[in-house]
């Protein structure tokens, strides 16, 4: 028997809350008695309990869930991160795959750990605070859409912050897949590391003709929809599908609405 920990009680404690009623093998826990500790992504590192207990992210939490022995359902994952534009592209990735968002998208993933009439597939948008507590965490497909300066009273440069959106793929292997920004340097070495196979994004992507004429605003989304096209492609979809599904696409709200 496995004693968790909760540290948070908002959407994301509570939701690992409901889990740990639901399954076998683990069992609510106060923190001084905890095998391991899932921690809610908005509480700071400085705010720990001094502790011999792991501490986690309910994200790395749920996907060791999804691979427990005899587990019901294990999806395969797209993770996304990036500075600006995950919510869209965890989206539209859903939209094209036609299956569930979830993580920072504001639906934690460990609410589908027990459910699997659910699609095969999740789209999950990955904050660097949900990440920076990833030990296992592995997508198939993971994409990198860039990084500027945030939340640097948190990773206090923007070299670590890189390094914390760069555990999306530290545990790739060959053959996964990793979908980045080459326009981004900083994305570009961050992504040179993983072992993943490697598919840059730029401006100049010859898919850039399929996707010129979204109904999203702005060359930004132009290039978040060409991502999530290319993201879908690697999950098993057809190129003439996803340019079919293109115009059924709809901004998260309120971003650029007329």
């Amino acid at each position: 028997m496995v004693n968790v920990g909760v540290l948070g009680t908002g959407i994301t404690g509570k939701a690992v809350i409901d889990v740990l009623s639901r399954i076998s093998g683990y069992r609510m826990s106060d923190l001084d008695h905890a095998d391991v500790i899932v921690v809610s992504p908005g509480i700071s590192p400085k705010l720990f309990p001094n502790t011999k207990a792991e501490i986690i992210s309910e994200v790395e939490f749920a996907y060791r869930l999804f691979h427990r022995p005899r587990a019901p359902y294990t999806p395969d994952l797209v993770g996304i991160t990036g500075t600006n534009g995950k919510t869209t592209v965890t989206s539209i990735i859903a939209h094209f795959l036609d299956c569930p968002s979830a993580g920072n998208i504001g639906i934690p993933l460990i609410s589908f750990v027990e459910d699997s009439r659910l699609s095969p597939q999740i789209s999950v948008e990955l904050s660097s605070y949900q990440l920076e507590r990833c030990v296992e965490f592995r997508p198939k497909v993971g994409v990198f859409l860039n990084v500027t300066p945030d939340h640097l009273s948190r990773h206090h440069t923007i070299e670590e912050y890189g390094a914390q959106k760069g555990k999306l793929f530290q545990n790739q292997k060959e053959d996964d897949v990793i979908i980045y920004n080459s326009q981004d340097p900083l994305v570009t070495s961050i992504a040179k590391k993983t072992k993943a196979r490697k598919i840059p994004f730029s401006l100049g992507h010859p898919f850039m003709k399929y996707v010129s004429n979204s109904p999203l605003i702005g060359t930004h989304n132009t290039l978040n929809c060409l991502a999530a096209m290319l993201a879908a492609i690697e999950m098993g979809c057809k190129r003439e599908d996803l340019i079919a599904k293109l115009p059924s696409v709809l901004p998260p709200p309120p971003r650029l609405e007329k």
